[in-house]
């Protein structure tokens, strides 16, 4: 799923703001953890990949900073998408610190994969990729933000396309 993905079948029209919308129906939650809720306005924030899970998706995240800023919306959900299962694995955060806004605290997930079902089908989301500046085709002129969200997803088209391995359930540690 790709930013506005999670914003489907919602009870109201404006989301910007602190104007919370409900589901109508849990289908969009149940496949990728958590529901859009409302975002403020597009903003600039300190991101956050996680290499060590990330690159679990694909090798790709390895062409990723470790923290760089990002001006996109930065959505709110329903719920703590880490809580939506085991599976569930955070590839970047937002630093909710950087910016107006988050209801999530510390741990303000962006992208995110799992896999899901008997047949472990491979889901991944991005709330990144608001403006059409993202996606350009002229890599001559990409600045570094368009280069990162387009890694991103292109990562995530790998994951749930199985051209990358998937991801290794890990047990909780004791």
């Amino acid at each position: 799923g790709v930013h506005a993905a999670l914003a489907c079948f919602l009870d109201g029209e404006c989301a910007e703001g602190h104007t919370p919308l409900g589901a109508r129906t849990s289908i969009i939650r149940d496949v990728y953890g958590a529901h859009f809720k409302n975002h403020p306005p597009p903003q600039e924030a300190m991101l956050h990949v996680h290499h060590d899970i990330a690159r679990e998706v694909s090798p790709d995240f390895d062409k990723l900073p470790k923290s760089f800023r990002h001006l996109d919306e930065f959505f709110n959900f329903d719920c703590d998408v880490t809580t939506a299962g085991d599976d569930v694995k955070v590839l970047v955060s937002v630093d909710e610190s950087t910016y107006e806004g988050g209801l999530h605290g510390d741990n303000h997930p962006l992208v995110w994969a799992r896999s899901l079902g008997a047949k472990q089908a491979p889901v991944f989301y991005s709330a990144l990729g608001h403006f059409p500046l993202y996606y350009t085709d002229d890599a001559s002129s990409a600045s570094a933000q368009q280069r990162y969200v387009q890694t991103i997803l292109g990562a995530g088209l790998d994951y749930v396309t199985s051209r990358s391995k998937p991801i290794e359930r890990q047990e909780p540690a004791a």
